[in-house]
């Protein structure tokens, strides 16, 4: 009876373990919740540890299919390499596109800077040729003066005009 007994136990124990970690699951499932600013957070962790796993997997499959090739094993085999293998592309893809949203902005932020330096040199190439120009055309408008000036001591300067005369 003991025997009986202790067989019962231990499944009445297996039963209760098993029921308390399907409740733990079905509760973790309920609560799940995952705000916009984590998702894409998310999807990298869990199609990484995704890959792992399959990779992880795909070994422990390798294993058995070299020791005794079962058609089940060899289908199950080639889904896991097809499974891992789009989830692979598909982070890869991720990859790719951030990289060139990254050089994109890079290269638009470059276009920026080179026109805004041209612009700032066509701005002093004009002053410099605005200034050219002016000078230019004052001598060209100027109008020649026939002055002779015979003695400078006849002028009388404001100082003068002030002082009176002896």
């Amino acid at each position: 009876m003991d025997d009986e007994e202790e067989i019962l136990n231990d499944l009445l124990g297996q039963l209760k373990e098993n029921t308390s970690f399907n409740n733990k699951a079905m509760k973790n499932h309920e609560h799940f919740e995952l705000p916009k600013e984590e998702l894409e957070k998310f999807i990298l962790n869990t199609s990484g540890r995704l890959v792992k796993d399959s990779l992880d997997m795909i070994d422990i499959v390798k294993e058995r299919v070299a020791g005794a090739a079962e058609p089940e094993d060899v289908a199950s085999l080639s889904e896991l390499f097809k499974a891992s293998t789009s989830t692979i592309e598909a982070l890869n893809k991720v990859l790719l596109q951030d990289k060139k949203a990254m050089t994109t902005l890079a290269v638009k932020k470059m276009d920026i800077d080179s026109k805004k330096e041209l612009a700032e040199t066509e701005t002093k190439a004009r002053m410099m040729a605005s200034r050219e120009e002016v000078m230019e055309q004052l001598i060209k408008d100027a109008k020649l003066i026939d002055a002779t000036v015979d003695d400078t001591s006849d002028v009388q300067t404001d100082d003068d005009s002030e002082q009176p005369k002896q």
